[in-house]
């Protein structure tokens, strides 16, 4: 697959009724930022395991899946209103952190935006 064709397709990240569309570039940035800081969050948040086996599956769902039709599901990660409430928590704390070279840090800022807004907690 030429590079671009991902950068230039577009996914939906889904939660409950609602769709955002992001660049397949901008999704897997997102997912690789959540995964990356996900450990670290794990040390200030000891009951958030859950958040790292949904970052595996959106990772393997997204490398699994053709340019797009990468798309993120968030019902199923999220279903109990505390995982919601966490995973807003987490997206906010997230967008704290100092940018990392391992991803495109001002994608995954505005991806979070996007994701913050679909889930019905703009800042």
């Amino acid at each position: 697959m030429d590079n671009r064709e991902g950068e230039m397709a577009t996914s939906g990240i889904h939660f409950g009724e609602g769709v955002v569309l992001v660049r397949d570039w901008d999704v897997s940035q997102f997912i690789r930022a959540v995964a990356i800081h996900c450990e670290e969050y794990l040390k200030r948040e000891s009951t958030a395991g859950w958040l790292l086996d949904a970052c595996l599956a959106w990772m393997d769902d997204f490398d699994s899946s053709a340019p797009g039709v990468r798309d993120m599901e968030l019902d199923e990660a999220l279903a109990e209103i505390q995982r919601k409430t966490m995973f807003v928590d987490y997206l906010r704390w997230l967008k704290k952190q100092d940018a990392n070279d391992k991803y495109d840090h001002q994608s995954v800022l505005k991806t979070i935006d996007k994701v913050l807004r679909l889930m019905g907690n703009a800042d």
